[in-house]
């Protein structure tokens, strides 16, 4: 019996395959999956929803990643995400504008102010405290 998905498109082994090892139970295995090259679009939208930020995390370092997944990432929970979406060269600038008057930590700023396509009025602000100046037990 053949299986037929909207618009015609017949699944072949491999879309099967990545479906399957996309769902597995063990996010060291969803975790390389995120790190191959071409992946069917189905999976990857199924990684860039993954409960582990250890995958999404390698989501956000794909050389090629759909605008509204560069902006889910941007917003994710996780800083080490965040960071990993705040360097991709085409993350929209706005989205990188937020990023920079919203953040707090330390890691995704220095990444947001890393990133060319930050607007440069969006980091005139000071960086966090933490980042700028030594606390009493580092004098």
């Amino acid at each position: 019996m053949a299986l037929t998905m909207p618009g015609g498109h017949q699944p072949t082994l491999s879309d099967h395959f990545f479906e399957v090892v996309a769902d597995d139970y063990d996010w060291h295995v969803r975790k390389v999956i995120a790190d191959l090259s071409e992946l069917p679009k189905g999976t990857l939208e199924v990684l860039v929803n993954d409960p582990d930020w250890h995958v999404r995390a390698v989501v956000a370092q794909r050389e090629s990643l759909p605008a509204p997944m560069r902006k889910q990432l941007a917003g994710d929970v996780y800083y080490q995400v965040r960071a990993w979406a705040a360097i991709r060269r085409d993350l929209a600038p706005e989205i990188l504008a937020e990023m920079a008057l919203k953040e707090q930590g330390v890691t995704v700023l220095t990444a947001v102010r890393s990133n060319p396509r930050t607007p440069r009025d969006s980091i005139a602000r000071p960086a966090p405290r933490a980042a700028t100046q030594k606390t009493q037990e580092e004098r």
